[in-house]
Protein backbone atom coordinates (compact mmCIF):
# COMPACT_ATOMS: atom_id res chain seq x y z
CA UNK A 1 0.00 0.00 0.00
CA UNK A 2 2.84 2.23 0.83
CA UNK A 3 3.78 2.92 -2.97
CA UNK A 4 0.72 3.94 -3.92
CA UNK A 5 1.44 7.32 -1.97
CA UNK A 6 5.29 7.08 -2.99
CA UNK A 7 5.67 10.72 -4.27
CA UNK A 8 9.23 10.73 -4.98
CA UNK A 9 8.98 9.81 -9.19
CA UNK A 10 6.99 12.55 -9.87
CA UNK A 11 7.10 16.36 -9.44
CA UNK A 12 3.93 18.30 -8.26
CA UNK A 13 1.48 19.19 -11.58
CA UNK A 14 2.64 22.66 -11.16
CA UNK A 15 6.11 22.30 -12.29
CA UNK A 16 4.65 20.02 -14.96
CA UNK A 17 4.79 22.43 -18.28
CA UNK A 18 3.81 26.16 -17.86
CA UNK A 19 1.20 26.78 -15.64
CA UNK A 20 -0.19 30.03 -15.25
CA UNK A 21 -1.71 30.79 -11.39
CA UNK A 22 -5.39 30.92 -13.28
CA UNK A 23 -5.30 28.02 -14.80
CA UNK A 24 -4.13 25.82 -12.05
CA UNK A 25 -6.74 27.15 -9.83
CA UNK A 26 -9.12 26.97 -12.43
CA UNK A 27 -8.27 22.87 -12.46
CA UNK A 28 -8.27 22.83 -8.58
CA UNK A 29 -11.39 25.02 -7.72
CA UNK A 30 -13.44 22.35 -10.31
CA UNK A 31 -11.77 19.71 -9.18
CA UNK A 32 -13.03 20.22 -5.57
CA UNK A 33 -16.51 21.39 -6.08
CA UNK A 34 -17.13 18.36 -8.51
CA UNK A 35 -15.54 16.47 -5.99
CA UNK A 36 -18.05 18.04 -3.06
CA UNK A 37 -21.11 17.61 -5.32
CA UNK A 38 -19.97 13.83 -5.87
CA UNK A 39 -19.68 13.00 -2.30
CA UNK A 40 -23.24 14.86 -1.67
CA UNK A 41 -24.79 12.88 -4.13
CA UNK A 42 -24.51 9.73 -2.87
CA UNK A 43 -24.91 11.01 0.66
CA UNK A 44 -28.74 11.85 -0.13
CA UNK A 45 -28.75 8.61 -2.20
CA UNK A 46 -28.01 6.74 1.23
CA UNK A 47 -30.58 8.84 3.35
CA UNK A 48 -33.13 8.00 0.71
CA UNK A 49 -32.29 4.43 1.36
CA UNK A 50 -32.62 4.63 4.95
CA UNK A 51 -35.52 6.17 4.97
CA UNK A 52 -37.40 3.85 2.39
CA UNK A 53 -37.76 0.23 2.54
CA UNK A 54 -39.95 0.00 -0.67
CA UNK A 55 -37.07 1.07 -2.82
CA UNK A 56 -37.11 -1.07 -6.36
CA UNK A 57 -33.75 -2.65 -6.89
CA UNK A 58 -32.12 -1.03 -3.66
CA UNK A 59 -28.72 -2.75 -4.96
CA UNK A 60 -28.74 -0.49 -8.02
CA UNK A 61 -28.66 2.24 -6.17
CA UNK A 62 -25.52 1.04 -3.76
CA UNK A 63 -23.69 0.69 -6.85
CA UNK A 64 -24.26 3.99 -7.91
CA UNK A 65 -23.60 5.60 -4.64
CA UNK A 66 -19.72 3.23 -4.82
CA UNK A 67 -19.19 4.76 -8.46
CA UNK A 68 -19.73 8.16 -7.78
CA UNK A 69 -17.93 7.95 -4.48
CA UNK A 70 -14.98 6.78 -5.98
CA UNK A 71 -15.31 9.68 -9.02
CA UNK A 72 -15.24 12.23 -6.46
CA UNK A 73 -12.28 10.68 -4.89
CA UNK A 74 -10.79 11.16 -8.25
CA UNK A 75 -11.46 14.44 -8.05
CA UNK A 76 -10.01 15.12 -5.00
CA UNK A 77 -7.13 13.63 -5.77
CA UNK A 78 -6.51 15.25 -8.74
CA UNK A 79 -6.87 18.74 -7.12
CA UNK A 80 -4.25 17.56 -4.48
CA UNK A 81 -1.82 16.46 -7.34
CA UNK A 82 -0.64 20.04 -7.72
CA UNK A 83 1.10 20.06 -4.95
CA UNK A 84 1.27 16.28 -4.13
CA UNK A 85 1.71 13.92 -6.79
CA UNK A 86 0.68 10.94 -5.75
CA UNK A 87 -0.01 9.69 -9.54
CA UNK A 88 0.02 5.67 -8.62
CA UNK A 89 -2.93 6.49 -5.89
CA UNK A 90 -4.67 8.55 -8.35
CA UNK A 91 -4.90 5.29 -11.09
CA UNK A 92 -5.40 3.19 -8.13
CA UNK A 93 -8.75 4.95 -7.51
CA UNK A 94 -9.17 5.40 -11.86
CA UNK A 95 -9.07 1.34 -12.17
CA UNK A 96 -11.87 1.63 -8.85
CA UNK A 97 -13.84 3.61 -10.75
CA UNK A 98 -13.49 2.01 -14.35
CA UNK A 99 -14.36 -1.58 -12.17
CA UNK A 100 -17.42 -0.29 -10.24
CA UNK A 101 -18.75 2.00 -13.36
CA UNK A 102 -18.45 -1.68 -15.29
CA UNK A 103 -20.14 -3.58 -12.82
CA UNK A 104 -22.92 -0.79 -12.34
CA UNK A 105 -23.54 -1.06 -16.23
CA UNK A 106 -23.56 -4.45 -16.22
CA UNK A 107 -26.40 -4.52 -13.44
CA UNK A 108 -28.08 -1.89 -15.14
CA UNK A 109 -28.32 -3.87 -18.63
CA UNK A 110 -30.20 -7.10 -15.99
CA UNK A 111 -32.41 -5.17 -14.81
CA UNK A 112 -33.47 -2.63 -17.82
CA UNK A 113 -36.25 -5.75 -18.41
CA UNK A 114 -37.46 -5.60 -15.03
CA UNK A 115 -37.70 -2.12 -15.22
CA UNK A 116 -39.27 -1.65 -18.02
CA UNK A 117 -42.13 -3.28 -16.68
CA UNK A 118 -43.01 -1.32 -13.93
CA UNK A 119 -45.82 1.27 -14.75
CA UNK A 120 -45.02 4.79 -14.44
CA UNK A 121 -46.68 7.30 -12.64
CA UNK A 122 -49.64 8.29 -14.94
CA UNK A 123 -50.52 4.91 -15.47
CA UNK A 124 -50.87 3.96 -11.85
CA UNK A 125 -52.27 7.07 -11.12
CA UNK A 126 -55.45 5.79 -13.91
CA UNK A 127 -55.09 2.24 -12.35
CA UNK A 128 -56.15 3.54 -8.98
CA UNK A 129 -58.70 5.95 -10.83
CA UNK A 130 -60.48 3.25 -12.22
CA UNK A 131 -59.77 0.98 -8.75
CA UNK A 132 -61.81 3.99 -6.86
CA UNK A 133 -64.40 4.20 -9.43
CA UNK A 134 -65.15 0.64 -9.22
CA UNK A 135 -65.02 0.72 -5.16
CA UNK A 136 -67.67 3.32 -5.65
CA UNK A 137 -69.91 1.62 -7.79
CA UNK A 138 -69.61 -1.80 -5.37
CA UNK A 139 -70.01 0.61 -2.34
CA UNK A 140 -73.38 2.11 -4.13
CA UNK A 141 -74.86 -1.82 -5.44
CA UNK A 142 -74.30 -2.57 -2.00
CA UNK A 143 -75.82 0.18 -0.36
CA UNK A 144 -78.58 -0.79 -2.24
CA UNK A 145 -78.56 -4.51 -2.13
CA UNK A 146 -78.89 -3.40 2.17
CA UNK A 147 -81.89 -1.62 1.74
CA UNK A 148 -83.54 -4.02 -0.11
CA UNK A 149 -82.32 -6.60 2.57
CA UNK A 150 -83.02 -4.18 5.42
CA UNK A 151 -86.92 -3.71 3.59
CA UNK A 152 -87.08 -7.19 3.21
CA UNK A 153 -86.22 -8.29 6.79
CA UNK A 154 -88.98 -5.69 8.13
CA UNK A 155 -91.38 -6.89 5.85
CA UNK A 156 -91.04 -10.69 6.72
CA UNK A 157 -90.70 -9.84 10.68
CA UNK A 158 -93.70 -7.68 10.15
CA UNK A 159 -96.00 -10.98 7.92
CA UNK A 160 -94.87 -13.29 10.92
CA UNK A 161 -95.03 -11.61 14.03
CA UNK A 162 -98.59 -11.12 12.78
CA UNK A 163 -100.14 -14.47 13.70
CA UNK A 164 -97.81 -15.33 16.21
CA UNK A 165 -98.68 -12.34 18.34
CA UNK A 166 -102.54 -13.45 17.37
CA UNK A 167 -101.46 -16.74 19.17
CA UNK A 168 -100.29 -15.20 21.84
CA UNK A 169 -103.19 -13.16 22.32
CA UNK A 170 -105.68 -16.31 22.07
CA UNK A 171 -103.79 -18.14 24.74
CA UNK A 172 -103.75 -15.52 26.96
CA UNK A 173 -107.87 -15.23 26.12
CA UNK A 174 -107.93 -18.66 27.00
CA UNK A 175 -106.35 -18.91 29.75
CA UNK A 176 -108.11 -16.35 31.20
CA UNK A 177 -111.64 -17.42 30.23
CA UNK A 178 -110.82 -21.00 31.61
CA UNK A 179 -109.18 -20.23 34.42
CA UNK A 180 -109.87 -22.12 37.44
CA UNK A 181 -111.75 -24.75 34.86
CA UNK A 182 -108.59 -26.17 32.88
CA UNK A 183 -106.73 -29.37 34.06
CA UNK A 184 -103.74 -28.28 35.58
CA UNK A 185 -101.79 -29.90 32.82
CA UNK A 186 -103.80 -28.23 29.92
CA UNK A 187 -103.15 -24.86 31.78
CA UNK A 188 -99.36 -25.85 31.43
CA UNK A 189 -99.42 -26.20 28.08
CA UNK A 190 -101.55 -22.92 27.18
CA UNK A 191 -98.38 -20.98 29.29
CA UNK A 192 -96.25 -23.06 27.35
CA UNK A 193 -97.41 -22.27 24.18
CA UNK A 194 -97.43 -18.40 25.03
CA UNK A 195 -93.76 -18.82 26.07
CA UNK A 196 -92.65 -20.44 22.88
CA UNK A 197 -94.51 -17.88 20.68
CA UNK A 198 -92.64 -15.08 22.97
CA UNK A 199 -89.47 -17.31 21.60
CA UNK A 200 -89.77 -16.99 18.51
CA UNK A 201 -90.56 -13.34 18.58
CA UNK A 202 -87.37 -13.16 19.72
CA UNK A 203 -85.97 -15.32 16.87
CA UNK A 204 -87.12 -12.46 14.23
CA UNK A 205 -85.83 -9.96 16.37
CA UNK A 206 -82.74 -11.27 16.51
CA UNK A 207 -82.83 -12.61 12.82
CA UNK A 208 -84.01 -8.61 12.44
CA UNK A 209 -80.82 -7.04 13.95
CA UNK A 210 -78.57 -9.89 12.27
CA UNK A 211 -80.15 -8.76 9.07
CA UNK A 212 -79.56 -4.95 9.81
CA UNK A 213 -76.01 -5.68 11.40
CA UNK A 214 -73.77 -2.39 9.79
CA UNK A 215 -76.65 -0.45 7.22
CA UNK A 216 -76.28 2.04 9.68
CA UNK A 217 -73.35 3.99 9.04
CA UNK A 218 -73.81 7.80 9.81
CA UNK A 219 -71.54 8.29 12.76
CA UNK A 220 -72.18 11.45 15.21
CA UNK A 221 -71.05 12.36 18.78
CA UNK A 222 -72.49 10.22 21.72
CA UNK A 223 -72.66 10.34 24.88
CA UNK A 224 -71.93 6.86 26.27
CA UNK A 225 -73.98 6.26 29.15
CA UNK A 226 -77.14 8.40 27.70
CA UNK A 227 -76.97 5.17 25.25
CA UNK A 228 -76.09 2.88 28.04
CA UNK A 229 -78.88 3.75 29.51
CA UNK A 230 -81.23 3.94 26.99
CA UNK A 231 -79.90 0.30 25.68
CA UNK A 232 -81.13 -0.84 29.20
CA UNK A 233 -83.92 0.05 29.17
CA UNK A 234 -85.36 -1.72 26.31
CA UNK A 235 -84.42 -4.79 27.98
CA UNK A 236 -86.17 -6.78 30.98
CA UNK A 237 -83.77 -6.68 33.78
CA UNK A 238 -84.33 -9.39 36.43
CA UNK A 239 -84.83 -8.12 40.36
CA UNK A 240 -81.83 -8.75 41.82
CA UNK A 241 -79.67 -8.15 39.13
CA UNK A 242 -77.32 -4.86 38.95
CA UNK A 243 -76.14 -3.29 35.66
CA UNK A 244 -73.11 -0.50 36.85
CA UNK A 245 -71.32 1.72 34.63
CA UNK A 246 -68.24 3.15 35.09
CA UNK A 247 -66.93 6.69 33.78
CA UNK A 248 -68.42 6.71 30.27
CA UNK A 249 -66.87 8.78 28.00
CA UNK A 250 -68.13 10.41 24.58
CA UNK A 251 -67.32 8.86 21.30
CA UNK A 252 -68.02 9.08 17.39
CA UNK A 253 -70.35 5.88 15.95
CA UNK A 254 -73.47 5.27 14.50
CA UNK A 255 -75.86 5.57 17.09
CA UNK A 256 -77.97 2.26 15.74
CA UNK A 257 -74.64 0.26 15.86
CA UNK A 258 -73.74 1.26 19.32
CA UNK A 259 -76.91 0.78 21.10
CA UNK A 260 -76.98 -2.69 19.38
CA UNK A 261 -73.82 -3.60 20.93
CA UNK A 262 -74.80 -2.57 24.24
CA UNK A 263 -77.91 -4.11 23.99
CA UNK A 264 -76.96 -7.66 22.95
CA UNK A 265 -73.64 -7.83 24.71
CA UNK A 266 -75.65 -6.80 28.37
CA UNK A 267 -78.45 -9.10 27.03
CA UNK A 268 -76.58 -12.00 26.41
CA UNK A 269 -74.89 -11.22 30.09
CA UNK A 270 -78.35 -11.20 31.52
CA UNK A 271 -79.25 -14.77 29.63
CA UNK A 272 -75.81 -16.98 30.58
CA UNK A 273 -74.74 -15.13 33.79
CA UNK A 274 -76.70 -18.12 35.47
CA UNK A 275 -77.45 -16.33 38.69
CA UNK A 276 -80.42 -14.38 39.95
CA UNK A 277 -77.98 -11.37 41.93
CA UNK A 278 -75.80 -11.03 38.85
CA UNK A 279 -73.45 -8.23 38.66
CA UNK A 280 -72.84 -6.43 35.07
CA UNK A 281 -70.53 -3.82 34.73
CA UNK A 282 -69.93 -1.65 31.24
CA UNK A 283 -66.58 0.34 31.13
CA UNK A 284 -64.81 2.37 28.45
CA UNK A 285 -62.31 4.69 27.42
CA UNK A 286 -60.58 6.64 24.26
CA UNK A 287 -57.14 6.00 23.55
CA UNK A 288 -55.68 7.20 20.09
CA UNK A 289 -58.84 7.76 18.19
CA UNK A 290 -60.45 4.27 19.38
CA UNK A 291 -62.70 3.24 21.99
CA UNK A 292 -62.24 0.70 24.07
CA UNK A 293 -65.61 -0.67 25.38
CA UNK A 294 -66.02 -3.95 28.22
CA UNK A 295 -68.82 -4.96 29.39
CA UNK A 296 -68.00 -7.97 32.43
CA UNK A 297 -70.29 -9.65 34.57
CA UNK A 298 -69.76 -12.18 37.28
CA UNK A 299 -71.94 -15.34 36.52
CA UNK A 300 -70.92 -18.74 35.30
CA UNK A 301 -68.55 -17.42 32.20
CA UNK A 302 -67.81 -18.75 29.02
CA UNK A 303 -66.40 -22.65 28.82
CA UNK A 304 -62.61 -21.40 27.07
CA UNK A 305 -63.17 -23.49 23.78
CA UNK A 306 -65.92 -21.77 22.79
CA UNK A 307 -64.67 -18.24 22.90
CA UNK A 308 -64.83 -18.06 19.42
CA UNK A 309 -67.96 -19.94 18.71
CA UNK A 310 -70.64 -17.90 20.33
CA UNK A 311 -69.49 -15.71 17.42
CA UNK A 312 -71.19 -17.83 14.82
CA UNK A 313 -75.19 -17.35 14.36
CA UNK A 314 -76.98 -20.00 16.15
CA UNK A 315 -74.60 -20.51 18.84
CA UNK A 316 -75.01 -20.20 22.37
CA UNK A 317 -72.92 -21.07 25.68
CA UNK A 318 -73.38 -23.79 28.25
CA UNK A 319 -74.42 -20.84 30.94
CA UNK A 320 -77.76 -20.14 29.13
CA UNK A 321 -80.55 -20.18 31.79
CA UNK A 322 -82.85 -18.40 29.05
CA UNK A 323 -85.56 -20.70 26.34
CA UNK A 324 -85.62 -17.89 24.46
CA UNK A 325 -81.94 -17.50 23.44
CA UNK A 326 -81.24 -18.02 19.97
CA UNK A 327 -77.44 -17.48 19.44
CA UNK A 328 -78.13 -14.24 17.28
CA UNK A 329 -76.61 -11.31 19.39
CA UNK A 330 -73.46 -11.55 19.75
CA UNK A 331 -73.77 -12.80 16.01
CA UNK A 332 -75.14 -9.56 15.41
CA UNK A 333 -72.48 -7.87 17.31
CA UNK A 334 -69.05 -9.17 15.38
CA UNK A 335 -71.08 -8.26 12.09
CA UNK A 336 -71.60 -4.63 13.57
CA UNK A 337 -68.14 -4.06 14.34
CA UNK A 338 -66.72 -5.52 11.24
CA UNK A 339 -68.65 -2.48 9.20
CA UNK A 340 -67.25 -0.49 11.65
CA UNK A 341 -63.44 -1.49 11.20
CA UNK A 342 -63.66 -2.88 15.05
CA UNK A 343 -63.36 -6.35 16.69
CA UNK A 344 -65.03 -7.66 19.78
CA UNK A 345 -63.35 -10.29 21.44
CA UNK A 346 -63.82 -12.49 24.70
CA UNK A 347 -61.08 -11.66 27.90
CA UNK A 348 -59.19 -14.65 28.46
CA UNK A 349 -57.61 -13.17 31.76
CA UNK A 350 -60.94 -13.65 33.45
CA UNK A 351 -61.17 -15.85 36.43
CA UNK A 352 -64.99 -15.65 36.79
CA UNK A 353 -67.62 -14.69 34.56
CA UNK A 354 -67.69 -13.23 31.00
CA UNK A 355 -65.56 -10.00 30.22
CA UNK A 356 -66.44 -9.04 26.45
CA UNK A 357 -63.82 -6.34 24.41
CA UNK A 358 -65.18 -4.16 22.02
CA UNK A 359 -62.72 -1.55 19.92
CA UNK A 360 -63.61 0.49 17.37
CA UNK A 361 -62.24 2.96 16.01
CA UNK A 362 -63.97 6.63 16.07
CA UNK A 363 -64.01 7.98 12.67
CA UNK A 364 -66.74 10.22 10.01
CA UNK A 365 -69.19 7.97 8.57
CA UNK A 366 -67.10 7.95 5.16
CA UNK A 367 -64.78 5.82 6.50
CA UNK A 368 -67.08 3.07 7.10
CA UNK A 369 -68.28 0.55 4.87
CA UNK A 370 -71.89 -1.30 4.85
CA UNK A 371 -71.37 -5.00 5.21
Amino acid sequence: MQILFDTSDFPPRWHCGSWTALHGWVHIIADIATGVAYFAIPSLFLLFLRKRKDVVFPALFWLFAAFILSCGTVHFIEASIFWTPWYRLSAFFKVLTATVSIATAIVMVRVMPQAMKIPGLSAMNEALQREIEQRERTEEELHKKNLQLDHFASMASHDLKSPLRAIKNLAEWVREDCKGHLPEASDEHLRLMHDRVEGMEGLLDGLLDFARAGSDVETEWLDLDVEADEAVSLLDVPDGCEIVFGSLPRVRAPRAALRLILRNLISNALKHGGRPDLKIEVRARTQDGVCLLEVADDGVGVPAEASESIFELFTTSRGSSDAHSHGLGLAAVRRTLATMGGTVTLSADTKEGATFLVSFPMIDDSALVSA
